[in-house]
């Protein structure tokens, strides 16, 4: 699992919104989809992609050198939009490494992986530690094989 995205950012709530007059949502909600995961084999190359074809910034993060993919983003890279979600381009890993993962808030990550398996899923990378960003996380493949993530922070 990749490093490269501290969602410790979730802790807050965004300012109100112009357009709809009331507060974003908490981004700590569980059972929502809170940030995305792409892999690159060259991360440069993919970072001026997704910098021309969308404009969004793409500074360098965490500590294997990877990028955040930031929409409309405040300098910490949070998301300032209603819906808007961040993710990162994080360098490839392995051939199982091959797509895009989106990453879902739970509440409690081993009652979540004891459900993904009673309704048909299987877990692809069992929970472990992120101590960088205090995150607990896991993969799964759902029935129809599309790779998720899991994370909670604060260890529960």
């Amino acid at each position: 699992m990749s490093d490269f995205f501290n969602p410790r950012h979730r802790d807050r709530t965004y300012a109100p919104d112009d357009n709809l007059g009331r507060e974003q949502p908490d981004m700590r909600q569980t059972n929502k989809v809170s940030w995305f995961e792409m892999p690159a084999d060259d991360l440069g190359r993919a970072s001026s992609f997704y910098s021309n074809v969308f404009g969004w910034r793409t500074p360098p993060m965490g500590t294997e050198g990877a990028y955040a993919l930031t929409t409309a983003a405040d300098d910490s890279g949070n998301p300032t939009e209603v819906g808007a979600i961040n993710g990162g381009i994080h360098r490839r890993a392995n051939e199982a490494d091959a797509g895009p993962v989106v990453n879902i808030s739970v509440d409690d990550i081993d009652a979540t992986l004891e459900r993904i398996v009673a309704a048909g899923g299987r877990i692809i990378q069992p929970r472990s530690e992120v101590e960088e960003f205090g995150l607990s996380m896991a993969l799964f493949a759902d029935t129809e094989g599309n790779v998720l993530g899991i994370y909670t922070s604060g260890g529960a």
